[in-house]
């Protein structure tokens, strides 16, 4: 399919042209753009049409729940190196505190995994702007017949 598909531009394109060097030069410039324009920049343009917040801020996020957890469950706080500073101690039992704690990494768990899904959304929005070019069309065709690539990240992700 791949080299049917650029057999026939280039007859297209030559049957168009009166002069073989502009066929050329133009089929050229159709070939760099389909194979190496397209596939490349498809990860920026789905970094503008699929806004993600940063690393950073959901590490952020994760350590204020980390935080509260703490101050909850022990009477304690957190300092920026994570050791705990000595608070006022709240009066839980310890089957409080173990259900506060699995409540608390289960929110963390689920804000990772959010953040996971929106960047495995993202890939596929690049992966379907990707797949306008032929060598996309043909390298995600190459993954899935080999059982490798994106598709299996997310199976594993999801067995583990």
């Amino acid at each position: 399919m791949y080299l049917a598909v650029f057999i026939s531009l280039g007859l297209f394109v030559s049957s168009l042209t009166h002069n073989s060097s502009s066929s050329l030069i133009i089929l050229l410039f159709l070939w760099i753009v389909s194979t190496v324009i397209i596939p490349g920049s498809s990860s920026i343009f789905a970094r503008i049409i699929y806004k993600l917040p940063r690393s950073e801020e959901v590490e952020k996020q994760i350590w204020s729940y980390r935080e509260e957890a703490a101050a909850k469950i022990y009477g304690e706080r957190l300092d920026s190196t994570g050791m705990l500073r000595k608070g006022s101690s709240e009066n839980f039992s310890e089957t409080e505190k173990a259900k506060l704690q699995f409540e608390t990494n289960r929110m963390m768990g689920e804000i990772r995994e959010d953040y996971r899904n929106k960047k495995f959304a993202q890939v596929d929005v690049a992966r379907a702007f990707a797949r306008i070019s032929p060598y996309g069309t043909l390298s995600f065709g190459a993954e899935a017949l080999a059982g490798v690539g994106l598709v299996r990240q997310k199976h594993l992700i999801n067995q583990m």
